[in-house]
């Protein structure tokens, strides 16, 4: 059983980081419903992050 558990281990870790890589940051609030003034402040935190390009983005497309 502990040859089993060691690869395990190691596939992990790598596992972890993609998922983290995918999702976007907590800091990020919900782009579904946004109100004028937070779709002001994702335009200005935009050059900051480009994380909130992709709320911009979906706010475009609705």
């Amino acid at each position: 059983m502990a040859n089993q558990g060691t690869p395990d281990n190691d596939q992990v870790p790598p596992a972890a980081e993609q998922k983290s890589n995918e999702q976007p940051p907590t800091r990020e609030p919900k782009p579904l419903t946004i109100s004028d003034l937070e779709y002001e402040q994702l335009k200005k935190m935009q050059q900051n992050s480009r994380i909130s390009i992709c709320a911009l983005s979906q706010r475009q497309r609705i």
